[in-house]
């Protein structure tokens, strides 16, 4: 039977994801009634009900499992075709690569690169999976993360990561430390005084003074981090809770020690930028010509 369009619409996207989910286990053949095509109509209309909620949506695919293995399947290569044809901005669509990744997937992604949505963004397993090790997650659980929104790593299910309460701007605190924590545009002291901009005569006490503005900064944002959660726990998170695995069995939210893990991804900005920046003062310091 190939699904009429007007059909799948009406379906909803639950329903749509289960038959999708067959097809990701084990391609049907036209006999069995749903064929590759078949299943990339199913696919594409998933995505436009997805398109309809408006929201920040984020699909996380290839990877690894819990296993090690390889996660790519039959539905990695039909989401990555479905979401350039169909041209939409949903869903925010992640691609997790290895060194050891196909070259196929990676002609694949450059492929959807290339019609110009900025999708699918990629991240690194071999960056992230040991991060998440190092921050003391175990290697499991690791393997199994995905992406929430634009770009935070999230053990999904199992966490009450809180997102997007907390942005750095790395540029910003590159600039206060040029100026001794005072705002050039606004022209008034938000940073700490972290050493006036003629004894900033080295690279060391340049990147000193950098590390008290970002500290400064990260204890700030801390308590707003420390306000959000307290708002959370006090309205509380029902669905959240319903979803996460461990809430039900625990009896308790998701804010309120039902999850499994419990972190707060804040984000930073501006980090190509004052890398560059960083890299062009190293240069002038060897040179024995500040900038400043």
């Amino acid at each position: 039977m190939v699904p009429t369009f007007d059909y799948l619409l009406g379906r909803g996207l639950d329903g749509i994801l289960d038959d999708i989910r067959q097809f990701r286990d084990r391609p049907l053949t036209p006999e069995e009634g749903m064929t590759e095509e078949d299943a990339m109509l199913w696919t594409k209309c998933m995505l436009i009900k997805a398109e309809e909620c408006g929201g920040i949506l984020n699909m996380t695919m290839g990877g690894v499992l819990k296993d090690g293995s390889g996660a790519t399947n039959e539905l990695t290569w039909m989401m990555m075709r479905a979401v350039r044809e169909n041209g939409f901005r949903s869903p925010n669509l992640t691609l997790r690569l290895t060194a050891d990744s196909p070259a196929a997937l990676w002609n694949e992604a450059h492929l959807s690169l290339a019609a110009c949505q900025g999708l699918p963004a990629l991240y690194n397993d071999d960056v992230i999976i040991p991060m998440l090790m190092e921050m003391g997650y175990p290697l499991e659980e690791a393997r199994d993360y995905c992406l929430a929104g634009c770009s935070q790593v999230i053990l999904p299910g199992r966490c009450n990561f809180a997102c997007d309460i907390g942005c750095y701007n790395l540029l910003k605190a590159l600039e206060l430390a040029m100026r001794d924590g005072r705002d050039g545009f606004f022209g008034k002291q938000v940073g700490v005084r972290s050493g006036r901009t003629e004894d900033l005569d080295s690279y060391e006490k340049l990147k000193a003074a950098y590390d008290m503005q970002m500290k400064y900064m990260v204890a700030v944002g801390t308590s707003i981090n420390n306000k959000d959660i307290c708002l959370r726990k006090r309205e509380g998170a029902c669905v959240r809770s319903l979803v996460n695995h461990d809430c039900l069995e625990r009896g308790k939210g998701v804010f309120h020690g039902g999850a499994r893990f419990y972190a707060v991804g804040n984000e930073a900005c501006g980090i190509t930028n004052a890398a560059d920046s960083l890299f062009a003062l190293i240069i002038s310091y060897m040179r024995k010509r500040p900038c400043l």
